[in-house]
């Protein structure tokens, strides 16, 4: 095993291992950020600039999950993973007009984008470090 392969499979262990604080920290970030009531925001997102943070965000959000999904076949741990990032999704977008901000469809739309990318995307990472691990 070459070091840049060890430290791969270190850091990718690392994180597999912190991975629930770091969701759960994350998660707070996110609900106050998307709870922020509306009339207190500076300005409007630029349009569809808001669709592409929520791809973003929860692509993150999935690859945390991710992270904590283990033992499942490749497609399953996607299908999990989605569909708990998606729950979180929901759960932030219906909880948004008790602070004044604004249910969008769509919103949750980029947020099923994120998710499964974000779980492709780690996945993808913890199979190249176990490769790199084997070689």
């Amino acid at each position: 095993m070459t070091p840049a392969s060890d430290l791969r499979r270190r850091w990718v262990a690392t994180l597999e291992k912190h991975a629930p604080w770091l969701l759960a920290v994350y998660l707070l970030v996110l609900f106050s950020a998307t709870h922020y009531p509306q009339d207190l925001l500076a300005a409007a997102p630029v349009n569809g600039t808001d669709k592409i943070l929520h791809v973003l965000s929860y692509a993150l959000t999935a690859a945390l999950v991710t992270m904590r999904v283990r033992g499942l076949s490749p497609g399953v741990t996607i299908v999990v993973a989605t569909l708990i990032t998606i729950a979180i999704g929901l759960f932030d977008e219906v909880t948004q007009p008790i602070f004044n901000r604004m249910y969008d469809p769509l919103d949750l739309a980029a947020d099923l984008v994120g998710a499964v990318v974000g779980s492709w995307a780690w996945l993808s990472i913890r199979r190249a470090a176990a490769e790199a691990q084997q070689a």
